[in-house]
């Protein structure tokens, strides 16, 4: 019943959608993409836009490789990571696996992006102490914790950006929308495009809260090459 009623609400608020061009986001992303080294917020709302990374995910949790295509990117472990599995003698026990799946990228090629994520979190590490696997900290911290300390400033970011109503979530729903515009397969539906791409499951609903924004397109193909 939950889910029915979110979905009607979903619908319901998509049958209003706000419009983006595909040349504004890419202004912001070249925006963000030219500001100094030190304004992590910054890189953070860039990789936000560019792969549909969540905050944690962008600072601690994800690993991001280089993949044979530069305008792809492995992505490791997600914040919503399924704990446990059920054994071969259906017992459910703890887990370790990490999450893998390959992602396109919006604007940057992967080298670049890897090295934008490193960087701000070497920036993030010498900043608080945190250990985020760059070797600048050695305080031992979690995703809740990240996701605290650095939400505020970069959803007031995006604000002043994209206008008062938005916020750094929203940035997954323009990266995907997006990735269906400049990656999207002839005769592909958003609502199955955008699991793939995002790595969510592939429940009816849960897709169409992504569709929140209509991208509409300036560029010709060629433009995007």
């Amino acid at each position: 019943m939950l889910q029915n009623d979110y979905s009607v609400q979903v619908a319901q608020r998509n049958a209003n959608q706000i419009e983006l061009s595909d040349t504004k986001v890419l202004e912001v992303i070249a925006e963000l993409r030219a500001a100094p080294s030190e304004d992590y917020i910054s890189k953070i709302c860039l990789v936000g836009l560019c792969v549909g990374s969540r905050i944690s995910e962008i600072v601690l949790v994800s690993s991001y490789e280089e993949t044979e295509n530069p305008n792809y990117i492995k992505v490791i472990g997600v914040s919503k990571e399924r704990k446990q599995k059920i054994d071969e003698n259906g017992q459910v026990v703890e887990s370790d696996h990490k999450r893998e799946f390959v992602k396109p990228i919006i604007m940057l090629k992967s080298d670049e992006l890897i090295d934008i994520v490193v960087d701000l979190r070497e920036r993030l590490e010498q900043k608080y102490g945190w250990d985020l696997g760059e070797g600048e900290g050695n305080i031992k911290v979690d995703a809740k914790k990240v996701t605290a300390t650095v939400d505020t400033a970069a959803n007031t970011r995006i604000r002043k950006i994209f206008g008062p109503t938005f916020v750094f979530h929203y940035t997954r729903a323009i990266y995907a929308q997006m990735a269906f515009v400049q990656f999207g397969p002839p005769g592909m539906s958003q609502t199955y495009f955008i699991p793939k791409c995002l790595d969510i499951k592939k429940i009816y609903w849960l897709p169409l809260s992504y569709q929140t924004f209509a991208i509409r397109r300036k560029l010709k193909e060629d433009d995007l090459t």
